[in-house]
């Protein structure tokens, strides 16, 4: 069957050899049956797909060609699916602990229960937990590569138990998200394939193997290449990127964010390719720094940030006309700079030479880097998209795993994602922008499902739509306004600027230390949390310690010897109704 298959799949008809005499052409009839458009779930993208199902049997998967989440295509990972569907170790049916024992080496003598008995125990046991010590007895974790299924889990456990609080896998994207919110107003955000000309990227594959929305970027991306875009890669390996790319730039690891301060030094200080009205009007760039305290100066009667106005007058930066982005200033007797006055000063250390002695790529590389990516924003250009005139920058630089999985992970986003705002292409056509920030209500007559990303008031500056509901949300609120003292265990009052709670594991094995409630349920779905953090003898410790622990899965795994009782479950292709796009 597998060798008719291939050979049912090869395009057009090729006279028989001796392998393939006598080999029927195709496993199964493809005319035959029908077509179901569904949404793929191997990965987070959710592409759209069409599965060929004859006799109940699903015999192929395609992409779907009539959407615009994948453009047709699907993976190789996709194409795979259905053997997670047919897998026969998939467990089908609910399972309970007899052996209280828990452990690597613990044998949990599974029995096989109804699912009335295995939905009465979950319930039970919640319900208990939350009437002993409140709703953070009861917590949740989920795994990226599923945000549909933990956004599902997520919300149940806060809708039917009264709980919100949860885990999340502690390998995604620590920092590149925050700096996206920052900079485009939303969690997410990828050059404009369709309209740029020369894309810089610092450890990923985006557009060539990997990231986000890959099946919807790969075909623009590859369009553009074919049509002149340039692609430099910054990564210490020839990954799939660095071996397309026009110029691969090997580096030492853990050293992106000298070298892309170093870009930005040759950019300000050595040929003079900025956007200097994007970074005084479109940034707080303008805005005016007590030199002392080294904090952002804000005006007494608005308690907004104060710029200088071309007349010599400090003004609110609502109130001024024409902000001075560079320049020294005594403001009711103090000292003061610009922000980007101090910003240009720092830059002063990353010359090309100091970063090679750091980051290994000669100094000669970084000037030609920078030179090509300054000439190629276009910078004071415009275009016009259905009758409107905007900012034309054909430039972005853009990074994701191979920094921000990583220690210092902010810190060198910061540093590369601030190279779009020096050549002013952050959300300009052809530049670096943020997706799906906005949403005018969905089409189901429910016009008060929308969203748009809010202003932080006091500085004019832009706040973030949530990455995956979307919902308002302020990094400055939290940074401005929030109390650092944890009280979840999530200690996300430690991490303002974060999404995930990446340290309630810690919390929950250190209770007295933190001073945090210990959660006594835990929920499991479609996750390995003790494959996710490193220490795998604490975490088992910590699971033992689960006054109960359900899972939900269609495989069995590490975790699993932790488990008190399983839920199956249901693969994406069995679905009756396909999970929602992400990226819809």
């Amino acid at each position: 069957g597998l060798a008719g298959g291939i050979v049912g799949c090869a395009p057009g008809t090729e006279k028989e050899s001796e392998h393939t005499a006598g080999v029927e052409k195709t496993a199964y009839d493809p005319k035959a049956g029908e077509w179901i458009p569904t949404t793929c779930n191997m990965c987070f993208n959710n592409c759209s797909i069409k599965a060929h199902v004859i006799d109940g049997v699903v015999v192929e998967l395609t992409g779907n060609p009539d959407s615009s989440i994948g453009r047709g295509h699907i993976c190789g990972k996709g194409a795979s699916g259905i053997m997670q569907l047919y897998d026969p170790n998939r467990i089908t049916k609910p399972l309970k602990r007899t052996n209280p024992k828990k452990g690597f080496d613990e044998d949990p003598g599974w029995e096989e229960i109804s699912w009335d008995e295995a939905y009465g125990l979950v319930d039970e046991r919640m319900k208990a937990a939350i009437e002993r010590s409140g709703p953070h007895a009861v917590t949740g974790m989920s795994m990226v590569a599923s945000q549909i299924g933990s956004l599902v889990r997520h919300t149940a456990l806060g809708v039917i138990y009264g709980n919100a609080e949860g885990s999340c896998s502690d390998i995604c994207g620590a920092g590149v998200h925050q700096i996206e919110y920052l900079f485009t107003g939303t969690g997410n955000a990828r050059p404009d394939y369709v309209n740029c000309n020369y894309v810089v990227q610092f450890g990923t594959n985006a557009g060539t193997a990997t990231r986000h929305g890959y099946n919807m970027t790969v075909e623009p991306f590859a369009e553009r290449r074919k049509n002149g875009l340039r692609h430099v890669v910054f990564d210490p390996h020839m990954g799939a990127a660095g071996e397309k790319a026009d110029l691969w730039v090997p580096i030492r690891p853990g050293t992106d964010a000298a070298a892309a301060l170093a870009i930005a030094y040759v950019l300000v200080h050595e040929e003079n390719l900025i956007d200097i009205e994007f970074l005084a009007n479109r940034t707080n760039g303008p805005s005016l720094v007590d030199l002392d305290t080294k904090r952002i100066v804000f005006d007494e009667k608005t308690g907004h940030s104060l710029y200088m106005d071309s007349d010599g007058e400090a003004k609110p930066y609502d109130r001024c006309s024409a902000p001075q982005l560079e320049g020294t200033f005594e403001v009711d007797g103090r000292q003061c700079s610009t922000g980007f006055t101090l910003y240009k000063e720092h830059l002063k250390t990353y010359t090309p030479e100091y970063q090679e002695s750091i980051t290994t790529v000669p100094a000669a590389t970084i000037r030609q880097v920078a030179k090509e990516l300054g000439e190629a924003a276009c910078i004071g250009q415009t275009t016009e998209i259905d009758g409107v005139t905007l900012p034309y920058r054909p430039a972005a630089v853009d990074a994701f795993s191979g920094i921000t999985r990583h220690k210092h992970a902010f810190h060198s986003c910061w540093a590369v994602f601030s190279l779009n705002n020096l050549i002013g292409s952050t959300n300009s056509v052809g530049g670096f922008c943020g997706f799906d920030p906005i949403c005018n209500g969905w089409a189901d007559d429910n016009p008060t499902m929308s969203w748009r990303p809010g202003l932080w008031e006091p500085e004019g500056l832009i706040d973030c739509a949530g990455l995956l509901l979307a919902f308002p949300n302020s990094y400055y609120k939290k940074v401005y306004e929030g109390d650092y003292t944890p009280t979840t265990m999530g200690m996300m009052e430690l991490q303002p600027m974060s999404d995930d709670n990446h340290f309630e594991h810690i919390a929950q094995a250190h209770p007295d230390l933190y001073r945090t409630q210990a959660a006594e349920v835990a929920l499991c779905y479609a996750c390995n949390p003790i494959k996710w953090w490193g220490n795998y003898d604490e975490q088992a410790e910590i699971f033992k310690n689960y006054e109960y622990v359900v899972g939900i899965d269609m495989f069995l795994n590490e975790s699993s010897y932790f488990y008190d009782v399983i839920l199956p479950e249901c693969c994406y292709l069995g679905r009756p109704e396909p999970l929602p796009h992400a990226a819809g």
